[in-house]
């Protein structure tokens, strides 16, 4: 049987996720889930979402427990995490950190998109809906909150190939 690869992709807006997630899931020939909804106003952004969000991660997380599939899913439980956090919203951290823990036995890795602050404001000309100041926030907070994972984390700058990646994952 072919080993089970779950790649979470994290990062602040425009950093860049969904495009490494394309250029991923073409390479390991994996499908790509769009993790939870995102919000289409500033005012959801400050919504307490945090029962939807647990539900559906504990349903992800079983569904990939027991068939043993391959995703790549792009903004998961971290990112709930990192945005209560920033906009203030309620969140369950033992939740969170529980399925971490269920992810990290799964042998899940997470590519965090550690994209310069420079390039993300260099993208920003067509984001609406989080400000600029706030994507600073969001990085603060994603890097406090990633040292906390049982996960394996791969940083990811733009610097490295998708063969790069790759071996990153063969050799965990």
């Amino acid at each position: 049987m072919k080993r089970q690869i779950i790649l979470l992709m994290e990062g602040a807006d425009r950093s860049g996720k969904t495009f490494a997630a394309q250029k991923l899931s073409k390479k390991f020939n994996i499908p790509i889930f769009k993790g939870t909804r995102a919000p289409k106003s500033a005012e959801e952004l400050r919504i307490d979402r945090s029962v939807r969000a647990q539900i559906e991660t504990e349903t992800i997380y079983e569904f990939l427990k027991q068939t043993g599939y391959s995703v790549i899913i792009d903004r998961f439980f971290l990112s709930e995490l990192v945005y209560s956090k920033v906009y203030g919203r309620p969140v369950d951290e033992s939740f969170i950190w529980d399925i971490d823990a269920k992810f990290a036995d799964l042998k899940a890795i997470i590519v965090y998109m550690d994209t310069p602050i420079d390039v993300i404001k260099s993208r920003w000309s067509g984001e609406t809906l989080v400000k600029f100041d706030d994507a600073v926030k969001i990085i603060d907070m994603y890097n406090r909150v990633i040292e906390n994972t049982k996960c394996k984390v791969i940083r990811y700058r733009g610097t490295r190939s998708e063969d790069t990646i790759r071996a990153s994952i063969k050799l965990s």
